[in-house]
Parts: structure tokens; sequence; C-alpha cells
């Protein structure tokens, strides 16, 4: 893998220190994860940890109604957890480091039902994600 290279300065007191960032020239994949109903994101971070090790940027996230939220889970509909795993993937892309045509997204349980939403995979799939996950027959 090249890396580009960067010179900078770091400032400290009234002087400055000359640094390089090195990263790589090319972006990396990212996957997200989504946990199983009555979960929450600590099932995922060991998981989460071993990928990010191999070259990718992972987002694990507490759907609403899940874990320390502090929104009852009686209150949370399926469209409410839709519309949360929407906005963790849009705060995925957003990154930096993110090669946005290279993200997938890993569902366990509840988590894996919008693998098997066409209003989910449809713009996922444009994106070029990839869904995984646990997905009832219906």
């Amino acid at each position: 893998m090249t890396a580009r290279s960067e010179s900078i300065a770091i400032d400290i007191d009234d002087e400055q220190m000359s640094g390089t960032f090195l990263s790589p020239k090319s972006k990396v994949p990212g996957v997200l994860f989504v946990h199983g109903w009555g979960g929450s994101q600590e099932r995922d971070l060991e998981r989460a940890k071993g990928i990010a090790g191999l070259g990718c940027v992972c987002l694990t996230f507490d759907l609403r109604g899940h874990a320390g939220t502090g929104i009852p889970l009686s209150r949370v509909t399926r469209e409410d957890n839709l519309r949360d795993l929407l906005a963790a993937y849009d705060r995925l892309l957003s990154h930096p480091a993110i090669d946005t045509s290279a993200v997938a997204v890993v569902g366990t349980s509840y988590g894996g039902l919008p693998g098997g939403d066409p209003d989910i995979v449809a713009p996922c799939a444009l994106a070029g994600t990839a869904c995984a996950g646990a997905v009832p027959r219906r």
C-alpha cells in the first residue's frame, strides 16, 4: 500500500515543530454493525475491532430504545430504528477515510432486518453497499 506524505507544523507555545502525516493514498472500506432487538453495540465491538485491524473503518452504535439511550424500548417502532440505521449509515459515509463505494452493513437478528427491506437495500446497493444479516423468512 502506498502512502501519502504531508508536511505539517505543530504549534507549541510560541514555536512550531515540524511533522509529517503519513496516511494511505487510497481510502478504505467501511463496515456498519447493527445489533439485535434488546441488544447493544457491546456485542459487536470485538468483531469490529478485528475488522478495523484489517484496514476498515467500523461503526457500532446503540439503536434508540436499547442500551443506555434513555428511551423505553416499548416506545420505539421499527421505523424509528430504520431511521437510526440510516443516520448511522450516513455518519459512517461521512468519515474522511471511507471509500463510499465499499461499505458493508452487518446486522444480527433484528439488526439484519434492513437487509430484507427493499427500501433500505435499494439505496444501499446504489451506493455500493453490501447488506448482510440474519433476515427472517416472511
